[in-house]
């Protein structure tokens, strides 16, 4: 099967995520995922185009329990329920460290989110480093697209200054203010 248009996919994926977050049976998310469920790359990320009913409906419990939250701005899931808060409250030296190629987190966003917060934070100290060659694991990347991210097998190399960076930070924020 070629690929599907990116725009039809997405389509797909809304809908079916749309079903499993605020109701709907499975024979619908089946009918609204047919092409998502079936394109080479999705295949390749979840190892099967077949999701079990019973997956299906635990995954939709946990989204009507509570369990799990979608956040109403972004209509994405919420891993850390208060996240922005929790990281206004660090008192402690945080050193936060992103790859320029990431593709799974915005790490402009991420960095200003981490400089509102914990950086406002008189009792936290926030240093921030970024890798203009890394990826999403800090991996030396041309790209930062996730065929790239499984050549970690082959023993991939760290963004260029990523060591020197952790042991600068770990001289000046931990061992120094001892």
């Amino acid at each position: 099967m070629k690929n599907a248009e990116p725009s039809r996919l997405m389509r797909e994926w809304r809908r079916g995520f749309h079903l499993t977050t605020h109701g709907g049976t499975f024979e619908a998310y089946l009918e609204a995922t047919r092409t998502l469920r079936h394109d080479p790359f999705m295949v390749f990320l979840t190892g099967s185009a077949d999701r079990s009913k019973a997956e299906f409906l635990e995954e939709q419990r946990r989204f009507r329990t509570g369990a799990f939250k979608v956040d109403s701005e972004t209509g994405l899931m919420v891993y850390v329920l208060g996240f922005r808060d929790m990281l206004g409250r660090l008192d402690i030296p945080v050193l936060a460290l992103f790859g320029e190629k990431d593709r799974n987190v915005d790490w402009r966003k991420t960095r200003a989110l981490y400089s509102e917060t914990i950086g406002r934070n008189p009792k936290a100290r926030l240093a921030v480093k970024t890798f203009p060659d890394g990826n999403h694991n800090l991996h030396q990347s041309r790209t930062g697209g996730y065929r790239e991210m499984l050549e970690i097998l082959k023993g991939p190399a760290m963004s260029d200054g990523y060591y020197e960076a952790l042991l600068e930070w770990l001289r000046t924020q931990v061992l120094e203010t001892r």
